[in-house]
């Protein structure tokens, strides 16, 4: 499949959507992109990019994600069977699930609060329940300040509470050489992380429905070589290769077109909206710095041509 084919038949398809954006939802694992089968790579670090998969819809409604980072206005999706359309394109924020391992001693004791465990601290073995951590600075009194303490800029001290033959026992975490855990000690605690995903309503979709998604992003460009080689004192071969630089995309069994000549884009600095990286504000803070270097560089370009009239 060449690229120009896929090109034409997406945009010449492509029914515009209404677009939306929304701070945060709820919702189930969206399906990952579609696979990336075409990229016009240009010089200037710029690629235009065809991606082609099978996406499961529920009720119409499909997810996809993470979000390219896609160039203001060129983000575009739309289905593969002629009779669909896509009703609504909304980029949204949500949170991954998953673990991480608990990073210090002190966290992992007090994961550990109730269950019993052996420590050693200063070269004597303490065993005892975990009643949990307390910070240093908690033992002070707010309302009896010590007299430095505005300047007081001491590290914090955390200590470990623990159950010692009916005896409440404090020890420095910093003192602490070891700690033996039972076999179901907690190592890992639960946490999330942000992700940015895009909704899309399919009106006339089936259960599946063949998306193409295009964008240009910065990331991926290429360079030329040259190897001239001296067949005799009269004539020469000269090999061209490209360099490509891919800072973007996993390209596997993908046409990749090399572009001669950097391309002029208006707003090839200014991240599409919809990829959620910013706020509107400072959405609003690129779009106007785009529009001061357009007019400032038609400005010369129109200084320069003066001079040959």
């Amino acid at each position: 499949m060449r690229l120009s084919s896929i090109v034409s038949r997406f945009f010449c398809c492509f029914l515009v959507p209404s677009i939306a954006l929304l701070a945060g939802e709820n919702a189930g694992g969206p399906s990952p992109l579609p696979k990336t089968v075409a990229i016009a790579a240009f010089k200037n670090g710029l690629a235009f990019v065809i991606r082609q998969g099978e996406i499961p819809l529920t009720s119409g409604i499909g997810r996809i994600a993470p979000i390219p980072n896609a160039t203001l206005g060129t983000l575009w999706l739309t289905p593969g069977t002629p009779e669909s359309r896509i009703d609504e394109l909304v980029a949204y924020r949500y949170r991954i699930p998953g673990e991480r391992t608990l990073p210090s001693i002190g966290d992992i004791l007090q994961a550990n609060a109730g269950k019993t465990v052996t420590i050693t601290y200063q070269m004597k073995e303490y065993t005892g329940e975990v009643v949990g951590l307390r910070d240093s600075d908690r033992s002070a009194s707010p309302a009896s300040p010590t007299p430095d303490s505005s300047n007081d800029a001491r590290p914090r001290t955390d200590y470990l509470l623990l159950r010692v033959d009916k005896k409440l026992l404090a020890f420095p975490l910093g003192g602490i050489s070891n700690a033996s855990l039972p076999e179901d000690a907690i190592l890992r605690e639960p946490v999330e992380r942000p992700g940015q995903a895009l909704r899309l309503k399919v009106k006339g979709g089936s259960a599946k429905e063949k998306i193409t998604m295009g964008y240009l992003e910065h990331g991926l460009g290429w360079t030329p070589s040259y190897l001239i080689s001296m067949v005799d004192d009269t004539n020469a071969q000269i090999n061209m290769q490209a360099v490509v630089t891919n800072d973007a995309e996993d390209i596997q069994n993908a046409e990749l077109f090399f572009v001669v000549g950097a391309p002029n884009f208006a707003y090839a600095d200014t991240l599409s909206p919809m990829s959620l990286q910013q706020s509107l504000v400072d959405f609003m803070k690129d779009a106007e710095r785009d529009d001061s270097r357009k007019r400032e560089f038609g400005a010369l370009s129109n200084a320069i041509q003066g001079q040959y009239v």
